[in-house]
């Protein structure tokens, strides 16, 4: 791996550990973190074991004030929510040169 593709994984895998250490990984059913390096751009996809407003609400949150603030100036953040049985978290990284991190 070249040096730029392992501060990109490293990126992807340190935004996967923030992101199951704050919103708990009892609430997530699935978490996986796709960093496109060419767009500086990364996507969190979650499934939640609770798929209720208040739980997602609680994510939100927890992103928008722990996750984003660790982030600003690195990497475009997007979150994304989805059932557990969701085809993205079968295909994602379909593309490369994405730097993948997956919720063990």
């Amino acid at each position: 791996m070249t040096h730029d593709a392992l501060e990109s994984q490293a990126l992807a895998t340190s935004i996967g550990e923030h992101s199951v250490f704050h919103f708990g990984k009892e609430n997530l059913e699935n978490l996986l973190v796709e960093y496109n390096p060419a767009m500086e751009q990364t996507t969190i996809y979650v499934a939640l074991r609770d798929q209720s407003d208040e739980a997602m609400k609680h994510i939100f949150q927890q992103y928008t004030e722990e996750i984003v603030p660790l982030y600003i100036g690195e990497t475009m953040l997007d979150l994304r929510f989805f059932a557990s049985d969701s085809p993205i978290f079968n295909e994602a990284g379909s593309n490369s040169k994405s730097k993948i991190y997956a919720m063990a």
